[in-house]
């Protein structure tokens, strides 16, 4: 199968969620910005949790437009006060977008982590190669 170059994967990373709230287009325009800067190109392996970062930071967005208009408490069909289901929709999505972020490497605890290992890789590189050398 043929590789995408960047510009075709970002073109069809950019047109591909343009029916989201634009808050979470511009979210995703910076983790595919990131990714690019970072790794050089968006893996065709990633497309699927870029689409389930974006559903999230649309659905994350909604549901805060949702708490704002109508609050934290609502009133339910019977007419009594419950919590709006809005805030179980918010929690729901940020725990998906900390998850997300972390499997594309994103997140700070995870990029340290990536650094950590490469870091780690090189010193044990390093002794093997001493190690032959000496011996």
């Amino acid at each position: 199968m043929a590789r995408k170059s960047k510009k075709t994967v970002k073109t069809a990373t950019s047109k591909r969620y343009t029916h989201y709230d634009e808050r979470a287009q511009e979210q995703l325009a910076n983790v595919v910005n990131y990714l690019l800067d970072e790794y050089g190109k968006i893996s065709m392996d990633w497309l699927g949790n870029l689409d389930q970062l974006a559903l999230n930071y649309h659905l994350m967005f909604l549901a805060a437009d949702a708490l704002e208009t109508d609050g934290l408490i609502v009133t339910s069909r019977l007419g009594d006060p419950m919590r709006n289901p809005a805030h179980k929709i918010l929690v729901d999505a940020q725990t998906a977008i900390n998850r997300l972020t972390k499997e594309l490497g994103i997140s700070p605890l995870s990029h340290a982590r990536i650094a950590k290992n490469e870091t780690e890789s090189e010193t044990v590189a390093q002794q093997k190669l001493l190690d032959s050398i000496l011996n």
